[in-house]
């Protein structure tokens, strides 16, 4: 890292047979040099040197050329004869003095007033400018001109400055008058500058190094950290360098830091890369070492069948995260904003016309595999019929999304991009519905690896056509078109493998089972319908009440959350044939391990809450970058207005807390299914469903995607209350008070600790793993680890086959 807090540069001065100390040599000494030598220079920089000198003929050569005696630049016929026979005309240039050139050396004797003599010895002398300009400085006023048509060589270029296009504030064209104007580096690396300024009016802060696309820049007051930066608009001044517009008094920091588009979509197509590498080598190792034979009996068809999808489907989440990343980056707050809100509407009605009918299919073909063709050409004909009649209802819904706006002023319709989208999505659909048929019944025939696998490839396909429709700058709407493409080419594939590996289907119409598989999966369609809603209604309601960046805003938040949750699936999952053995032998047992269950993830999901509320900006800046970070929101509250640092990182610190009531719903739901409550479950989501529909339709429009995450919290409490009293009523009752009190105490220890480590300037990522190690030891102290319940828990892992191992060895 170099640091100088008065950086500098320098040239030399030669004659034409001379070579002093040539081109790159300071690179050794970490002296910047106007002069180079490199096989690629940027042709801002060369117009811009070509002012001072002539760079035609060392150009040829990969260089910026020194300054010569004899030389001065080129006028506008060419001739670059010095002025009034001046051989030294080319030192006086200005833009010297703007180049932050400090010191020139040279083996003559330099008679120019501006420069004075420091160091001599028989093989080189070195001279001071006199007139070097600071490299960071305040500017008090700015024109706008072309490049080729600045006047830089007549300009006050200390106190004017020159732009190609108007800045976005209007404001910054007016001339300001500051008296105090300081602008001081307080580090520089070859990655970021940190400049301190100081100004008593509006003013230019310029920094004299290159622009080049991939530079930022953001501001916040002075001595503040990161979590209060704003990002300003960066300009190229004066031909070639970097400028941002202070609109506003005081003292600030503004931060440069170089974080080029190049870079991170090199880092996406190596995981792409290496991904794709990945699954080539598991495809390979099936074909070689798998055998059908050796997975004969019950518990390694389970395992085949449980830990391969399960395996593949964390691929799926990660290569998803990945494309996350890049695309809400591309699209920003609006975009990613306007492409979440289609993707939910869509999922909507994707649910409706699927019709649960894939879990039936699966369970019914499993158990008699004659079955087959029937079932498969049934569901198809269901899936179309069902698709058909989803349409014109979803265009009922577009289109009051799209009239929405004339409600009122502060309802926002939606745009003919996000129509577009729709459509797109919607013929998708029915591709994707076809899909999932015969991808349950590939799960029928207990052959789940075969569409896991496939999943994982098109998961890869459609992310790498997706980064390409963005670069290629179609939008959210080309990632719509890709995911229509995709879905034909699954179904496709999937048919290839079903009759080269099932059966080959024969056409099947059967008007009764139709029928009967409508009303059999009728309840399956209508919970799942019911718990999209009860996810999905608040970016419904954000859309048209708070906007397209709201939205934006909130799903990068809500990104992490669905991430989570796939910890309480798993885990229900695996406690879910244990619980329904005992429903039908022992309800004590049933109670017992429902209470450990709880206790769990009770344990686990407080201590995430935490960390993630720490971790809030640095997780965000992951997915989004500093577009969703401490952005200025205004809330309205009893009939005033607040303003605060707002963004995505906050509606996640807000979200997260929602995970450990959230948590417990889940395992809650498979107890109440196990004990056949599902009517129950239905009348309980409807509870939630309302909840979250008024709740948000009455702090939404104050409160923004805020308030939504605020709402969701609640929500889920709502869920929990009539949950509890069904387990209550059929599994029996739970000691709250108990499970909560030393989870919560440990967890309160634990955010006290990360605080206070964040105020010594740990870095947070060190201080939320400190924080865990400080939850561990507290939540033993309360000797919630200790008990009989836990003993088993202990057991059951391996670690306790660790702890056997160690005390023998001892």
């Amino acid at each position: 890292e170099i640091v100088n807090s008065t950086p500098f540069r320098f040239t030399t001065f030669n004659t034409s047979d001379q070579k002093t100390f040539n081109a790159n040599v300071g690179m050794y000494y970490g002296w910047q040099d106007i002069r180079g030598y490199d096989s690629i220079i940027p042709r801002q920089y060369v117009a811009l040197m070509d002012r001072i000198a002539p760079q035609e003929n060392e150009l040829l050569y990969n260089r910026i050329a020194p300054l010569y005696f004899g030389q001065s630049a080129t006028d506008e016929v060419g001739d670059n004869t010095p002025a009034s026979g001046n051989e030294y005309a080319a030192l006086d240039n200005p833009l010297l003095n703007l180049l932050n050139v400090k010191y020139v050396l040279t083996q003559e004797y330099l008679p120019n007033p501006g420069w004075a003599e420091i160091y001599r010895d028989p093989s080189m002398a070195v001279y001071e400018n006199r007139h070097v300009m600071p490299r960071a400085f305040i500017a008090r006023n700015v024109q706008i001109a072309p490049a080729d048509q600045q006047p830089l060589l007549e300009a006050d270029l200390s106190q004017t400055l020159f732009l190609e296009a108007e800045p976005a504030d209007a404001g910054a064209l007016v001339p300001a008058s500051p008296q105090l104007a300081t602008a001081n580096i307080s580090r520089y690396t070859a990655n970021d500058v940190f400049v301190d300024v100081n100004v008593s009016d509006r003013g230019w802060l310029v920094l004299t190094d290159a622009w080049f696309p991939g530079w930022k820049a953001y501001i916040r007051p002075f001595g503040a950290d990161e979590n209060r930066e704003e990002e300003l608009p960066l300009y190229r001044a004066d031909g070639a360098f970097r400028a941002v517009y202070l609109p506003q008094d005081g003292q600030w920091t503004v931060r440069f830091v170089y974080s080029p588009w190049s870079f991170k979509l090199g880092l996406y197509t190596s995981f792409l890369c290496f991904v794709t590498l990945g699954l080539l080598l598991l495809w390979w190792a099936w074909g070689r070492y798998y055998r059908p034979e050796l997975t004969a009996g019950e518990v390694r068809t389970v395992a085949k069948n449980s830990l391969a999808p399960m395996a593949l489907n964390l691929v799926n989440k990660a290569i998803d995260f990945a494309f996350a990343m890049l695309y809400v980056r591309l699209l920003g707050p609006d975009g990613a904003g306007k492409y979440y809100f289609v993707v939910a509407l869509y999922g909507f009605f994707e649910i409706i016309s699927r019709y649960g009918l894939g879990t039936l299919l699966a369970r019914d073909v499993a158990a008699d595999k004659n079955q087959s063709s029937r079932y498969l050409t049934n569901v198809l004909a269901l899936r179309t019929l069902l698709w058909l009649v989803a349409m014109p209802l979803l265009a009922l819904v577009v289109y009051g999304y799209s009239i929405i706006g004339n409600l009122g002023a502060n309802i926002q319709s939606i745009g003919r991009q996000e129509i577009q989208a729709i459509a797109l999505l919607a013929a998708a659909m029915l591709f994707a519905n076809w899909s999932d048929a015969l991808s349950n019944m590939f799960n029928a025939f207990e052959k789940m690896e075969y569409p896991a696998g496939l999943a994982s490839v098109t998961s890869l396909l459609k992310v790498t056509l997706g980064a390409l429709v963005l670069l290629l700058g179609w939008g959210f709407v080309g990632l719509a078109g890709v995911s229509l493409l995709v879905n034909i080419a699954q179904l496709f594939w999937l048919y290839g493998l079903l009759r080269s590996t099932l059966f080959k289907p024969e056409w099947h119409w059967d008007g009764a089972l139709q029928k009967w598989m409508l009303s059999a999966s009728g309840p399956l369609m209508i919970n799942h319908l019911l718990a999209t809603i009860f996810w999905r209604i608040d970016v419904w309601i954000l859309r048209p009440m708070a906007g397209a960046a709201a939205v934006g805003l909130y799903s990068v938040g809500v990104k992490y959350l669905d991430g989570l949750n796939i910890i309480p699936s798993v885990f229900t999952m695996a406690v879910f044939p244990l619980m329904s053995r005992y429903a039908r032998s022992n309800n004590e047992n049933l109670l017992r391990s429902y209470i450990l269950s709880v206790r769990l993830l009770i344990m686990t999901s407080l201590p995430l809450a935490m960390m993630v509320t720490f971790l809030a900006r640095p997780l965000v800046w992951l997915v989004g970058g500093s577009e969703f970070i401490n952005l200025p929101e205004t809330i309205h509250v009893l009939g005033r207005e607040i303003t605060f640092n707002g963004g995505a990182n906050l509606a996640l610190q807000l979200v997260i807390w929602s995970i450990p009531i959230g948590f417990v719903n889940s395992v809650t739901q498979f107890v109440l299914i196990a004990v056949n409550q599902q009517r129950y479950l239905t009348k309980a989501f409807v509870i939630g469903v309302v909840f979250n529909t008024v709740g948000n339709l009455l702090v939404i429009p104050n409160f923004g995607y805020l308030g939504a995450a605020v709402v969701t919290i609640l929500s889920e409490l709502s869920l929990l209350f009539p949950f509890y009293v069904s387990v209550k009523r059929h599994v029996g009752s739970v000691p709250w008070l108990s499970l909560c009190i030393a989870p919560a105490l440990a967890v309160a220890v634990m955010g006290v600790t990360i605080y206070a480590l964040l105020q010594f300037g740990i870095n947070p990522w060190l201080a939320a793993l400190l924080g865990w190690l400080v939850y561990t030891v507290a939540l033993a102290l309360t000797g919630a680890l200790g008990d009989e319940d836990m003993a088993i828990v202990w057991r059951a892992l391996p670690l306790g086959a660790l702890k056997k191992v160690l005390p023998a060895q001892g």
